[in-house]
């Protein structure tokens, strides 16, 4: 069986997570087409949504927001997760990147990235180009690891 070379022209920080990949591949299996826009949209939304924790926050989620969370637009949610000090509302992809079992703490995915893991999905042939809609390979992953 002759195997194809796959070339991803415009890989970046933001694609490194491959968890990402399966959220797509959840979304892009929720209908039978789909277009570039709602497609990297529906992830963004799904990986920024928002969960409220309480303290006392895990060791890890504190070594993540000291690192990671250095903007300013964090300031008060960094401050609230260091001390302790109360809820914190954190986006769900936060929480997945705290975990200190994956290769690194990077890809956070921001509203203006909506492009990128679609472009990822059909380059990886999960997704298929044109109609945005699920090829066999995005069902395997979505079976993987269940």
């Amino acid at each position: 069986m002759a195997s194809r070379i796959r070339v991803l022209d415009s890989a970046n920080r933001t694609m490194q997570r491959l968890g990402y990949l399966k959220a797509l591949a959840a979304i892009v299996n929720e209908s039978e087409t789909s277009n570039l826009e709602t497609l990297g949209k529906k992830l963004i939304s799904r990986v920024t949504q928002r969960a409220r924790l309480v303290p006392p926050f895990d060791t890890d989620l504190h070594e993540y927001a000291q690192r990671r969370l250095t903007d300013g637009s964090y300031k008060e949610l960094r401050a609230r997760i260091l001390h302790n000090s109360g809820p914190a509302t954190v986006e769900l992809q936060d929480v997945y990147l705290a975990d200190p079992s994956l290769p690194s703490n990077t890809g956070k995915q921001l509203d203006a990235n909506w492009r990128r893991y679609p472009y990822l999905g059909t380059s990886l042939e999960l997704i298929k180009k044109g109609t945005y809609s699920a090829m066999t390979r995005s069902l395997v992953l979505l079976r993987a690891y269940d």
